[in-house]
């Protein structure tokens, strides 16, 4: 199999290139909304939490790569988390229980899943080799 792209640039255009990590990666970078108390609520379009929580949250994220400061620049506790998850819908962590705030948490780890997923099928879809390509996953993405 031969690359298409060499440079990041011609990877992201030719789909090949994924960016999207366990850690930094902006919650909204991996979807726009989700249900939230039982309605569709779109997010607030601002870095107030980061996967790192999602990760945090769902209970797997590997201690070895916790090694950014949180977006509120607070404790790195699940609790805190809950925390930063809540603002990204405009709410407060008084506003929701933790396991509503765990759901929405499964679906931004589901969803950045997803948009590896599709890059995944849109390169296949884009190449004439097989869909039985070797993926390479650097840094702690390897978890996902």
């Amino acid at each position: 199999m031969a690359a298409r792209g060499y440079t990041d640039a011609q990877r992201l255009a030719a789909g090949e290139l994924v960016y999207t990590g366990l850690v930094r990666s902006f919650i909204m970078a991996c979807a726009t909304a989700c249900r939230f108390k039982g309605f569709w609520t779109p997010l607030i379009n601002e870095n107030f939490a980061n996967m790192a929580d999602v990760y945090r949250i769902l209970g797997s994220l590997p201690a070895d790569a916790d090694m950014m400061a949180t977006a509120d620049g607070r404790e790195k506790t699940r609790k805190g988390s809950l925390a930063r998850l809540a603002r990204m819908v405009g709410a407060d962590a008084a506003d929701a229980d933790d396991r509503g705030l765990d759901g929405v948490g499964a679906w931004f780890g589901e969803m950045q899943m997803r948009s590896v997923m599709d890059a995944s099928c849109w390169s296949i879809r884009n190449t004439c080799c097989r869909p039985t390509r070797r993926w390479w996953s650097p840094g702690s993405a390897r978890t996902l």
